[in-house]
């Protein structure tokens, strides 16, 4: 058998069949030479682009790997798996190019520069969407604990900062649970059970004010009345009086009767028992107006007489009258 044109002559290499040892940098040029008579393979030009080497091995011809095939004459770039079937007798890395998952020391500065700077809190704004959101960047970033302080006090001003200062002041070894549990307690609901409690019995849906408007409101101070009983026992009552407090009273009578189980269910209910009641009975909203108009009357004057003349006539008139009431007083006696 006659052995291939790269094992003749002065410069035959004795490396398995190839011209190419077995260790060399895993990142490279990928070119193909299978212009060789009865044999096929590839060979990868050695580049440096700042990686570690890596170990490569030769697979058996038939073997599945994955591997981009660059023609010659490309640009050098990192060779990356993809799902493609692979060629055969493809030389391929033991170890898998782990750049994208391993986070480099720069990361962190990089993701730090691009919190948003709209998240901060005074005190006087609702403390419980400002925790939410940095909960979330929290878990995003995956802060360690002192990070978490550290940016908390960052997005912290005005009267939150000051008391954030006296906490850390008093015990400078708190943890950042204890600094959210005080937070919570000072700028969080204030209202006492009871008194919330009164608020959510007595509520009603204004004349003026949406319904979507009016959930929103009943769930605002539901959270607040029942903030330590259970969410079930909660969303009942919340249920039961946004139906108790509708406008429409035999609107709200009929979704309740209905015993909705979630809130969109409920609104979902109103709306179209609105929609076919206006369609029976054709009850439309009407706005009266009262126009108020001054009315002004002429005066009205009897013509004017001499004098003399109108004092003789009530004077016979006096006369005529005493005369009826003696003849009436004759015939009585």
């Amino acid at each position: 058998m006659q052995s291939p044109l790269w094992q003749q002559g002065t410069n035959a290499s004795s490396y398995m069949g190839y011209p190419y040892p077995h260790g060399y940098p895993a990142q490279g040029q990928v070119q193909p030479f299978t212009n060789m008579e009865k044999h096929q393979g590839i060979g990868i030009q050695a580049t440096n682009h700042g990686f570690a080497p890596a170990v490569t091995n030769v697979r058996p011809v038939g073997t599945n790997v994955q591997l981009n095939v660059l023609p010659a004459g490309t640009n050098r770039r990192n060779i990356q798996p993809n799902v493609q079937p692979a060629a055969q007798g493809v030389i391929v890395p033991e170890r898998e190019n782990n750049a994208g998952r391993n986070q480099r020391p720069d990361d962190r500065r990089q993701r730090l520069t691009q919190q948003p700077k709209t998240l901060l809190y005074s005190g006087k704004g609702s403390w419980k969407s400002l925790r939410s959101k940095f909960y979330r960047y929290v878990v995003v970033n995956d802060w360690s604990e002192r990070e978490k302080r550290d940016y908390l006090c960052l997005y912290l001003t005005d009267t939150a900062s000051d008391y954030h200062t006296l906490i850390t002041d008093k015990t400078p070894n708190i943890t950042y649970n204890g600094i959210i549990e005080k937070l919570e307690r000072r700028f969080g609901c204030q209202e006492l059970p009871e008194t919330a409690m009164i608020k959510f019995s007595n509520a009603c849906q204004q004349k003026d004010e949406f319904l979507d408007d009016w959930a929103d409101r009943v769930m605002t101070l539901a959270t607040h009345a029942f903030r330590d009983l259970p969410d079930e026992h909660m969303n009942r009552q919340t249920i039961l009086r946004f139906c108790h407090g509708l406008v429409d009273e035999h609107v709200g009578e009929g979704v309740a009767n209905m015993r909705p189980t979630t809130m969109e269910e409920a609104i979902d209910k109103v709306k179209w028992m609105k929609y076919t009641r206006g369609f029976i009975y054709n009850k439309q909203e009407t706005i009266t107006k009262g126009v108020v108009a001054e009315v002004q009357v002429a005066a009205v004057t009897a013509p004017k007489s001499p004098p003399g003349i109108s004092r003789k006539r009530e004077e016979d008139r006096m006369e005529d009258f005493e005369k009826r009431f003696c003849r009436l007083e004759n015939k009585l006696i």
